[in-house]
């Protein structure tokens, strides 16, 4: 046999031809997956027997004895002994260089399915890095460029939504590489166009282009490779769509989504930010494709962000989904034993904690990390980083207290001496098409909480007022002394009305004691919504 092909290439069929006693023949084509080199076995007299001695093989067919056939061409075995029809194989004495990428997958089209999963947030808000790396040092474990020459990639269509029955997947509809290629309109190539040059160790690593901010749902796409394949001569390699030939896995784009309470789970409306301590739906969204199992096996894991991690991909070591096997303690669930311990159902579109509602004891401007496994959760590599959440960097206030028992309204405390009320206002959505984003878009309130007021400007506990102790630090300092002076629950005779604890709770801003039911409205008015407090300086 020859190999008439002279570079082979992963998804294009390679014909071997085959001649002996005058007579010729075209083997069927059959299709490279992974790139790498290799060596081709076969048998040279199919089921006849043969007879090898020194550089020489006779092979009978049952008519006659062939001519002699030199070791060169592959017909002899390494030891020179005869052999018969039960041998299994004998070394062809040469390479075979296949360009293309490789992994460590086995099983047929495998390449084509590994999973690659990044993930983005509403508005193109907190992109996880999304990088394509086969360099030695920190490259994807157990995988491998084979380039011939110019060597680049590119992305397919996002694949059609799946089918599915009673929420979970019966058919999936993935996109194609090659000459039917179409990148997807979701990833913002910008000027650099949607391919990216990949060659092995320095140039071996390709940032994926940003989710543009007009995407409103996860996605996924094929990624598509061109080890060298010149379709146009007049263009050169890899200058066609049709030259990327080599589908090497699936990138699943995650998204997570904050909820208020919803019966459906469904989570219509979701929201930018959470409102610290106070509960919300967590909700993240599947790509298509297979990227969430069907069964409740699957679990979640919130982690405090931090500067360490925040660029590693989910297929590095450095990630810290795979790195923390323990929840962060800001992560409250309602019975502690939860943590980690709750599936988000059995669909394959979402999964959702919507029942067992979370919250986030945190500040104001503090970031998470949300961690997904679809199974076998002991096991660290099985967790995947699908998105963050942060919360909000301001609070609103509303102008008024609304619903009070009597059907009257309290205006917000604004004047000194003038007696007044204070109330969160919460459920702010910024629409989709909107340009802008407002700063307080977050869920809404639930439960109940008690009100301290800090005067930053009069109060001297620690030595000097707030205001002296704070000045000149940046915002996150800012933050933390606040929190501290909150967290002493030392109160003030500044305000009347909040001069003590047992007045704090006189005035105790309740939704309902079901946790369910939420509210653009938290009043620190009591159960009535009839108390006022007053500042007197």
């Amino acid at each position: 046999y020859e190999v008439q092909d002279e570079r082979p290439t992963p998804m294009w069929p390679l014909e071997l031809s085959a001649s002996e006693q005058g007579w010729s023949s075209i083997g069927p084509a059959f299709t490279f997956m992974h790139g790498g080199r290799f060596k081709l076995c076969y048998r040279g007299d199919a089921s006849n027997p043969c007879t090898c001695a020194a550089f020489t093989c006779r092979c009978y067919t049952g008519r006659e004895a062939c001519a002699s056939l030199g070791r060169p061409h592959g017909s002899c075995n390494l030891f020179d002994v005869a052999r018969d029809a039960h041998d299994p194989s004998t070394l062809l004495f040469a390479d075979l260089m296949v360009y293309g990428v490789s992994s460590s997958c086995t099983s047929d089209e495998c390449l084509a399915k590994e999973r690659w999963d990044c993930h983005f947030g509403m508005r193109g808000e907190d992109q996880g890095a999304c990088r394509i790396d086969f360099t030695m040092e920190t490259g994807r474990l157990g995988w491998a460029l084979h380039p011939a020459g110019v060597s680049s990639m590119t992305w397919s269509a996002a694949f059609l939504a799946d089918t599915l029955f009673e929420g979970v997947a019966t058919g999936t509809y993935p996109t194609s590489c090659g000459a039917s290629l179409q990148p997807s309109w979701r990833l913002d190539a910008g000027s650099h166009g949607v391919t990216r040059e990949l060659l092995p160790e320095a140039r071996g690593v390709v940032d994926v282009p940003p989710v543009r901010s007009d995407v409103v749902g996860p996605f996924t796409v094929l990624l598509c490779y061109c080890p060298g394949i010149t379709s146009d001569p007049s263009a050169g390699a890899c200058s066609q769509m049709a030259d990327y030939v080599q589908p090497f896995g699936r990138l699943y784009y995650w998204m997570v989504n904050i909820c208020d309470y919803d019966a459906t789970l469904e989570c219509p409306r979701p929201y930018l930010r959470v409102v610290p301590q106070q509960k919300f739906m967590l909700q993240i969204a599947c790509p298509a494709g297979g990227a969430c199992a069907p069964g409740t096996d699957n679990r979640v894991k919130i982690l405090t962000a931090t500067g360490a991690h925040l660029d590693q991909s989910n297929w590095g070591g450095g990630n810290a989904c795979r790195i923390n096997a323990v929840e962060s303690g800001s992560a409250i669930w309602p019975l502690e034993s939860y943590s980690m311990n709750l599936d988000g159902g059995g669909r394959t579109d979402f999964k959702v904690w919507g029942v067992q509602l979370l919250r986030l004891a945190a500040r104001v401007g503090q970031m998470f990390d949300v961690c997904y496994c679809n199974g076998e959760c002991a096991e660290m590599a099985n967790w995947i980083q699908v998105g963050r959440v942060r919360t909000i960097n301001m609070f609103s206030f509303a102008s008024k207290t609304h619903g009070g028992s009597d059907g009257s309204e309290i205006t917000t405390i604004e004047f000194v001496n003038k007696p007044g009320s204070i109330t969160l206002f919460g459920g702010v959505h910024s629409e989709p098409g909107e340009p802008a984003v407002s700063p307080y878009d977050a869920n809404m309130y639930s439960g109940q909480a008690l009100l301290n007021v800090v005067p930053m400007d009069k109060a001297t506990w620690g030595g000097g007022s707030l205001e002296e102790r704070l000045e000149g630090n940046g915002y996150l300092e800012l933050q933390s002394a606040l929190d501290s002076e909150c967290q002493q629950e030392v109160y003030t005779s500044a305000i009347d009305g909040l001069s003590t604890e047992a007045e704090a709770r006189r005035r105790i801003a309740q939704v309902a004691y079901d946790f369910r039911v939420v509210s653009h409205y938290l009043a620190f008015a009591g159960r009535e919504r009839d108390q006022t407090v007053t500042a007197s300086r």
